[in-house]
């Protein structure tokens, strides 16, 4: 292995050591092992002190100007709404994740995909009759699979493999689906209409089971509330009701995380900084010039007296 290599791993190893915890001694230096197996000491940082915003005691350099607060207000953003759509794709996947094999893993070229099937494919994504970056899987050596059904890719996109028969697609002649990206998405890509050119190359049929009374209580092993019910459809109104107070539930943490985001965002654009404190700058200054004392001992105890005439980034060969 030549010097310059050596260099690219000790980079990488300094890196690693930053983020793990080094083997410190008792003296204040710290252990560390080179490429060859010996062991150097290097000095150890010291802890800096620095501005303590906490303190009872200091008064923050930072001051927020007054305002009523009472009736300061979060629009939830859609993504953290519970709505009909969330609960039926919730029902879905629990439809998808219980589905069977037809016949294996047998691949099938010559039938109409469907909900459920295993779909094996090659797909490129054009906004705006440009293709767009990770839109792309088309010049792998292997196709992607993607179940129909599993909400994996974006709204349409799965829908629209449905009824599509694998051999009657290829490269030169590839089946074209519509779609539109969600308004939540990206920001370069959300809510623009997107065309993605697909090939399949086989699928793998499944069955998903049928959304009745029987799967919800048998299979799902959900109680019902009632003993007896007009309807099959009303027991499965109040699992879906189950469904939707379990989402919202799960989806707590998540909003209470976006309130805190919007009050501290709201703090911080009324906020004026009337003094950086000079511990705090401090704090900064001596902590660069400690990581790269650091950075030019160990490497002045690795290569010897030859790193003083080293040109910057380069290591000898």
């Amino acid at each position: 292995m030549n010097r310059r290599s050596l260099w690219l791993m000790l980079i990488l190893s300094l890196t690693l050591l930053l983020l793990l915890a080094s083997c410190k001694g008792g003296d204040g230096t710290t252990t560390d092992t080179t490429a060859d197996g010996t062991t150097v000491e290097t000095e150890a940082a010291t802890a800096i002190p620095r501005y303590d915003y906490m303190d009872a005691e200091v008064s923050p350099d930072v001051t927020i100007k007054r305002e009523d607060y009472t009736n300061l207000t979060l629009t939830v953003p859609d993504s953290l709404k519970i709505t009909d759509e969330d609960v039926d794709a919730y029902v879905q996947n629990i439809l998808f994740q219980r589905r069977t094999a037809v016949n294996g893993t047998t691949m099938v070229k010559d039938q109409a995909m469907k909900l459920g099937d295993d779909a094996y494919i090659y797909y490129k994504g054009f906004v705006d009759g440009k293709e767009f970056e990770g839109g792309s899987n088309w010049d792998d050596e292997k196709p992607h699979t993607l179940g129909l059904g599993s909400g994996s890719f974006i709204p349409g996109f799965e829908e629209g493999l449905v009824g599509l028969i694998p051999n009657q697609t290829s490269k030169s002649s590839p089946a074209e689906i519509h779609v539109t990206f969600p308004e939540d998405y990206t920001e370069e890509l959300a809510g623009k209409d997107a065309t993605f050119q697909v090939v399949i190359e086989y699928c793998v049929q499944y069955t998903i089971p049928e959304y009745t009374r029987s799967f919800v209580v048998d299979t799902m092993k959900y109680k019902p509330k009632q003993e007896f019910y007009a309807s099959d459809e009303a027991l499965l109104d109040e699992f879906e009701e189950y469904v939707r107070d379990y989402l919202v539930e799960q989806n707590k943490t998540n909003l209470e995380n976006a309130k805190m985001d919007a009050l501290w965002n709201h703090l911080t654009e009324k906020a004026v900084c009337e003094n950086h404190p000079k511990l705090e700058l401090d704090y900064y200054v001596n902590s660069y010039k400690s990581e790269a004392e650091y950075y030019y001992n160990y490497s002045l105890s690795y290569y010897g007296e030859a790193f003083k005439t080293m040109p910057p980034c380069a290591a000898p060969e």
